[in-house]
């Protein structure tokens, strides 16, 4: 921006602009562990399809995941109604957060650590992250001092109040140099910042057991190293591949236990002018195969302190293990319940509605929460949930937030469903976790608190849809519950425990049907309507009966009745070779009339015309159908049929 008088020294202008962000995820856990991404924009969207900027092809990740945006000066990230959830450091995102660098980001079981950059010249080489530091804006040129000229000396002397005034502007002017020069060094006199992901301090392994940290340092001067300590002994160096070193170093590094004990780790970062960060110390437990500790803790390193804990995670409460005996007990599983994050018991929720249920746990044993303990559905109606949850790795003494997507049954009633913990060897523990939801009746506005949950009498067929009016081309989810039957099918595919659901992409008005056979042999069938706007574009031919019609639907015996019969393509390739036909079914039933031979292009329509004469009364069901030569038969029920209905009457 200009002014009148000169250029206004404001605010970066780059601030807003998307094209200088730049994210780098790089995968800690998952398919391909240590690949990174790097994507210069300001949002990025993350998730299965190959659409998203970054694509990661594996079950855990959703079709759209989850998105990372620079918004107000700052990195955030938001949840797309993933199935598994998006955490940050191991806290559950139930809203949009900020990011900062060497953050961990779960989108399930996968782990990914967070670089954001706004710009710069190590974007452009390697894409790492260079903080947000202000460029040095130029200056505004000095003011004039005015002074009053010195008076004339006389006959070759000076006045002694010029040479004071001359000493005292040299001395200001030699502060205001050396303070420039100071501040420029203490700029330049960063420290380095450590932060560690995994493991926490107070995990507990066994011997042989490899452990893997996980940790990242920062400094915008450049992160030479990082070094790690194991009871007071130089373990590893990570050194970065620049010479001059890296804004941010990631470390990977394994360590594998030999002997049980409690064990001191420490980290600690250099930068390139060699000042280090304030260590990060790790208490781990170790057990032998039997699964006891002995042995005195060894000391730390004089740099670090027993009061030096992982604050990477702000959820968990870390309590590092301290070695007050020769001996420790026996690690043992218990979960309690903190409170309901969202929907409290006997929440109302409209048939088919989404459920995001969300529990605060508190890991109230001794053992840590690793990778593998769940929440898994062990009783009453699981609501279209999934059989588990993943937990994120949890310290004892730690809380944890986990949330289950489920979705409210059609019918109406009260309903609860139990969750319970279990190991990575699929032990449960702890306290039983539930959810209690209502569905209303549609005939009574706000049904009945019921505190207990009643099972519902008899048979339960259900069956919703997410919306029952799309665009051609969108894709709902039908969903079938069904209790008390001995067998289940939706739309021929046969429901196995009690629930199934399927993405559906409609091109035209559809119905799914449900079909439960009862213990005395009946069968029940329910069916839900997709209506369709629009019509889909195929790319092949593409052949559907658009009208079946008579000109005399109630004709008597001997009467000659006229049909007709509209097909189109709606492909987008032509149609050849194919055939169509029309025939009367049941006791007065004819050969089928074909009309072969149809050639149609993409988007054309032709009517087809047979006439037919009943030889008895009675209603008779008749069809149309559309084909390939070779599949025009009694036995053809398929999609591209069309169904006419003709009473006969009895001669007058």
């Amino acid at each position: 921006m200009t002014s009148g008088s000169g250029t206004d020294w404001g605010e970066d202008t780059f601030a807003g602009d998307s094209s200088s962000q730049s994210i780098t995820l790089t995968m800690r856990q998952g398919p391909n562990p240590g690949q990174r991404f790097i994507v210069r924009k300001g949002r990025v969207t993350i998730g299965r399809l190959p659409d998203n900027d970054i694509s990661i092809p594996d079950t855990q990740v959703s079709r759209h995941h989850a998105s990372i945006v620079w918004e107000d000066g700052q990195f955030l990230i938001r949840d797309l109604n993933s199935a598994n959830g998006t955490s940050i450091n191991g806290a559950a995102l139930t809203s949009p957060a900020s990011l900062r660098d060497g953050d961990v980001i779960g989108l399930g079981e996968i782990v990914l650590t967070f670089q954001g950059s706004t710009g710069g010249a190590e974007m452009a080489e390697e894409g790492f992250y260079q903080p947000d530091v202000p460029a040095a804006k130029p200056r505004r040129p000095a003011g004039t001092v005015a002074m009053t000229p010195p008076p004339k000396a006389s006959s070759g002397s000076i006045a002694w109040p010029v040479l004071v005034g001359i000493a005292l502007a040299l001395f200001l002017a030699l502060a205001v140099v050396v303070a420039i020069v100071a501040l420029v060094l203490s700029q330049g006199q960063s420290v380095p910042e450590i932060r560690v992901q995994q493991p926490l301090s107070g995990s507990q392994v066994k011997t042989g057991q490899q452990v893997l940290v996980l940790a990242s340092a920062t400094d915008h001067s450049g992160v030479a190293r990082v070094e790690m300590w194991v009871d007071g002994a130089l373990n590893a160096t990570i050194s970065s591949p620049q010479p001059g070193g890296q804004p941010v170093l990631l470390v990977q590094q394994p360590w594998v236990p030999t002997k049980p004990g409690i064990h001191n780790l420490s980290l600690k970062a250099y930068n390139s002018a060699g000042l280090a960060s304030e260590p990060i110390g790790l208490a781990i437990g170790v057990t032998d195969a039997g699964g006891s500790q002995s042995g005195e803790a060894t000391p730390q390193p004089p740099t670090a302190t027993a009061t030096m804990v992982v604050i990477n995670q702000p959820s968990p409460t870390l309590t590092p293990v301290t070695a007050s005996s020769p001996t420790s007990p026996l690690c043992v599983n218990d979960s309690a319940f903190v409170a309901d994050v969202t929907v409290p018991d006997n929440t109302i929720f409209q048939p088919g509605a989404r459920i995001d249920k969300t529990w605060r746990i508190r890991n109230s044993g001794n053992c840590p929460w690793e990778t593998g303990y769940r929440l898994v559905f062990t009783s009453g109606n699981k609501m279209g949930a999934p059989d588990n949850q993943p937990v994120v790795p949890t310290a004892p003494g730690g809380t944890t937030d986990v949330t289950v997507t489920m979705y409210a049954p059609s019918a109406p009633g009260v309903y609860t469903g139990i969750w319970r913990m279990v190991d990575v060897n699929g032990g449960p523990f702890g306290q039983r976790f539930s959810v209690v939801i209502q569905v209303p009746s549609p005939f009574t506005p706000t049904p009945a608190v019921t505190p207990t949950f009643t099972p519902r009498p008899g048979p339960l067929i259900e069956l919703t849809v997410d919306r029952d009016r799309v665009s051609a081309g969108e894709c709902p989810r039908v969903r079938a519950r069904v209790e008390g039957v001995t067998a289940a099918w939706l739309d021929g595919e046969a429901i196995v425990g009690g629930y199934k659901e399927k993405e559906v992409c409609p091109c035209e008005d559809t119905r799914y049907t449900v079909d439960a056979t009862l213990a005395n042999g009946d069968h029940v069938t329910k069916d839900v309507k997709v209506n369709v706007d629009g019509t889909c574009v195929v790319d092949k031919p593409d052949l559907v009966i658009r009208d079946l019609t008579a000109d005399n639907t109630t004709p008597q015996v001997g009467d000659t009745i006229h049909l007709r019969m509209r097909v189109k393509n709606q492909g987008s390739q032509r149609a050849k070779n194919f055939a169509v036909a029309w025939r009367s079914l049941g006791s007065d039933s004819s050969p089928a009339f074909v009309e072969e031979n149809i050639t149609l292009e993409p988007g054309q329509d032709q009517w087809i015309e047979w006439s037919y004469t009943y030889t008895e009364d009675g209603k008779f069901k008749s069809r149309g159908e559309v084909d390939y030569l070779d599949k025009i038969d009694e036995s053809d029920e398929g999609n591209n049929t069309k169904t006419l209905t003709i009473e006969v009457q009895p001669k007058s």
